[in-house]
């Protein structure tokens, strides 16, 4: 009889539960999630506080005017063009919410701090509450939309364990306790200074407002390829011959300002200049470049892939800036996505007809 030896075993799970953090935490997200959160938690905040002491003037403003129908219907009115408005922004912006998120997520920030400040000043002129109360709430739904939409992308960089959805519950979480919390401090404040307190204490949360906004921005590292950090990197290798990392482009990257390259226009073809003539410099390739004196145009053939994209990028700069082509395997070893660049804007290119 085969003898059986015994042993003792215990069951372990990993599994904790945390009403806050994702699941796995640390290992499951960057190494610079803690960061972005911290601050972004802070940002929340001083934001709920920003729109309580806002609010507030809105309804004494409200109330200057007598609360009666007509009062009523102004607020639906108001509420009905903010949303108008919302929906115009989204549409104009299109997919330019995954190619700088970063820029995004700051003019989300300041659209919330300059429409309370207009609701702050209602107060002072209650027969011009329609208008200020409109534009207002048309900023309060350009932030939200433009908040949410870049929300994503920061998010998906932030996530290690293709745990998206757990990170964006988990900043659910965050965002719900970080508001109760504002809200109780932006009522204490409302309740406890006169107008001319509150608008100090409007300055100090809005600036707060805007400052961890911008340090949480800092923490965040995208390896996706927009014109901004494609010309940072291909920049760097021009003069000191290396490949960045995303982690030091970061470190250069513009958030405030929505970057545009001046010396180099994508989707578009020089205005003095018929699609004939332009069709004389193709050379077969999935991307046509016309160089003048100025500005290097580049337009894209309807059927270019992804990775043709950043190639015809790179081709235009190697020859406005005179450096050497970089291939896309030394990008990648670095770390940078070249299956999704954000290098072609929702514009021109061109069919070759046969």
């Amino acid at each position: 009889m085969t003898n059986l030896r015994k042993c003792t075993a215990k069951l372990v799970t990993s599994r904790k539960e945390n009403l806050f953090l994702p699941e796995g935490y640390p290992e499951t997200v960057t190494s610079n999630y803690l960061r972005y959160t911290g601050w972004n938690i802070f940002q929340t905040f001083c934001s709920s506080a920003l729109g309580v002491l806002s609010t507030q003037q809105l309804l004494l403003a409200l109330g200057a005017n007598s609360l009666t129908a007509s009062a009523a219907l102004n607020w639906v009115i108001k509420d009905g063009l903010g949303q108008l408005g919302g929906v115009v922004y989204a549409g104009t912006v299109g997919n330019k919410f995954d190619e700088n998120p970063k820029h995004y997520k700051w003019m989300s920030s300041l659209s919330l701090n300059c429409s309370c400040g207009l609701e702050m000043l209602s107060t002072l002129y209650p027969g011009a509450f329609l208008p200020i109360a409109a534009l207002g709430t048309v900023g309060k739904n350009v932030s939200a939309l433009a908040g949410s939409a870049s929300k994503a992308a920061i998010h998906l960089s932030l996530s290690k364990k293709r745990n998206l959805a757990d990170l964006t519950a988990k900043s659910g979480t965050q965002a719900t306790a970080s508001c109760l919390f504002g809200t109780f401090f932006g009522t204490f404040l409302g309740y406890t200074f006169d107008y001319s307190g509150s608008l100090v204490a409007f300055g100090v949360l809005s600036a707060s407002h805007l400052y961890a906004c911008y340090k949480s921005l800092d923490c965040v590292v995208l390896n996706t390829l927009n014109p901004q950090r494609l010309d940072i990197l291909l920049q760097e290798f021009k003069e000191k011959g290396r490949v960045l990392t995303p982690e030091e482009v970061s470190e250069k990257e513009a958030t405030v300002r929505n970057y545009k390259p001046k010396d180099l226009v994508v989707g578009k073809l020089p205005s003095n200049m018929d699609i004939e003539e332009c069709m004389k410099y193709w050379e077969g390739k999935e991307y046509l470049i016309v160089e003048q004196p100025q500005k290097t145009f580049l337009v894209f053939k309807e059927e270019a892939e992804q990775k043709e994209l950043v190639e015809g990028y790179v081709e235009a700069r190697a020859r406005s800036w005179g450096l050497e082509k970089i291939s896309l395997e030394q990008m990648t070893s670095k770390g940078w996505d070249t299956s999704q660049p954000f290098l072609s804007p929702n514009n021109t290119r061109f069919k070759v007809l046969n």
